[in-house]
């Protein structure tokens, strides 16, 4: 079996409750600012009525499929092959009681 850790980065940062705009209390420029200081792409939605929400999870998969297919994030080229930090599901440690756990 061959191990991966693979590191696909991608942040967003979701403004809910935009069916209240009117009553907003942060100013939309300085948050874009702020997701653009940490590479990070920025979203309103609405839980209430739904807006935006699809859009949202779409930009996100989409972000993170290409940085997966470039082996680029905004952060650094994507480690792919290492032995750190994985789990190998074939040799999990047994529990007295033979429950299995990682």
């Amino acid at each position: 079996m061959k191990n991966f850790s693979i590191f696909f980065l991608v942040i967003g940062i979701f403004g809910n409750k935009a069916d209240l705009v009117d009553e907003e209390k942060v100013d939309e420029a300085l948050v874009r600012e702020f997701a653009k200081e940490k590479k990070a792409f920025f979203s309103r939605t609405s839980a209430k009525t739904g807006s935006g929400v699809e859009q949202s999870i779409i930009k996100l998969v989409s972000e993170f499929l290409k940085v997966r297919k470039n082996k680029e994030s905004p952060f650094g080229p994507v480690r792919e092959e290492s032995d750190k930090g994985n789990i190998d599901i074939n040799n999990s440690v047994k529990k007295k009681g033979g429950k299995c756990c990682f």
